[in-house]
């Protein structure tokens, strides 16, 4: 069936040479980067490769919604103050400046007046 197929070619991408290196490469300059951009709103990072959360001063929900609607981002919350960042193993770097961008945007210069 169409499962096992796609099943068996994501296996097969997973355990490409080099691939998972790749990923433990990336999902550490990802972090950097996200340490080092510009979040007044960011209290810290934690996490590990792709699979980060950005801890912030104030309740997420408010800029959960404002990462979906404004920037088309796909973010969930882990806790009631942490912004969970989960990009796919196959994120472009394209992707990843708009992620950044978009982050930037809403956690550098928050509003906090109408919430």
């Amino acid at each position: 069936p169409l499962s096992c197929r796609v099943g068996r070619v994501v296996l097969g991408e997973l355990t490409r040479p080099g691939f998972l290196e790749g990923v433990l490469r990336r999902g550490a300059e990802w972090r950097r980067r996200l340490e080092g951009a510009p979040l007044v709103e960011r209290v810290a990072v934690r996490g590990l490769g792709f699979m980060l959360g950005v801890e912030c001063r104030r309740p997420v929900a408010p800029l959960i919604a404002r990462l979906a609607r404004e920037h088309r981002m796909l973010v969930l919350n882990a806790g009631p103050r942490t912004i969970r960042v989960l990009p796919p193993l196959i994120l472009s770097g394209e992707e990843e400046e708009r992620m950044l961008r978009g982050l930037e945007s809403v956690l550098g210069g928050v509003s906090w007046a109408s919430n």
